[in-house]
């Protein structure tokens, strides 16, 4: 028996057979390569045939500005700087009831014209400022929204031929005088 060793090879044990002394025989002994971890390659799946399902991008819509956006920014404004012109109304008017109360009162202020001053100085400080608040933000609001509308009466828009206006404006014979006539689509 002879055995045979490498490194990185597998050991080998071979017997032999020997007829006669002095035999020269040729010997092979064959070693096997310890074979290394080959290196991890990721393979993926590849198709032979296209697929059949075809994908088609449309082209985005375009986009177009919102009609009469200015006229209605304009009435929307003006609607709310009215509720906030009526809610300061509201707590002016809510306040000077308050203070109508308090010096009104004839058991804390048996003498009325005494009671006339203090009334006064209290009312240019706490109703004053709220109403004044109130009359401006009604007459920013109506202006808006006046604007807002003229504009929209006024704005006659991308109408190609054959379209209707959203809006129609027509003076009005009644039998006790005249007036008009207003539609609006929107």
């Amino acid at each position: 028996e002879v055995s045979a060793t490498r490194e990185g090879f597998h050991p080998q044990t071979v017997e032999i057979d020997v007829l006669e002394r002095g035999d020269e025989g040729a010997h092979e002994i064959k070693l096997v390569a310890i074979a290394k971890d080959p290196p991890v390659v990721a393979t993926l799946p590849v198709e032979k045939t296209p697929p059949t399902d075809t994908v088609t991008i449309d082209k985005p819509p375009d986009s177009k500005p919102i009609p009469n956006l200015l006229e209605w920014s304009l009435v929307g404004a003006g609607g709310a700087a009215l509720i906030a012109g009526g809610i300061f109304h509201s707590l002016g008017y809510s306040k000077n009831e308050d203070l109508h109360d308090k010096y009104k009162d004839l058991d804390a202020y048996p003498n009325q014209e005494a009671a006339k001053e203090p009334y006064d100085d209290d009312y240019a400080d706490q109703v004053e400022p709220k109403m004044t608040s109130a009359y401006i933000l009604y007459g920013l609001g109506g202006a808006a929204v006046t604007t807002g509308v003229v504009l929209l009466l006024l704005n006659e828009g991308d109408v190609a031929v054959g379209d209707q206006n959203a809006w129609t404006f027509a003076p009005l014979a009644m039998p006790q005088g005249g007036g008009a006539l207003a539609t609006f689509e929107f």
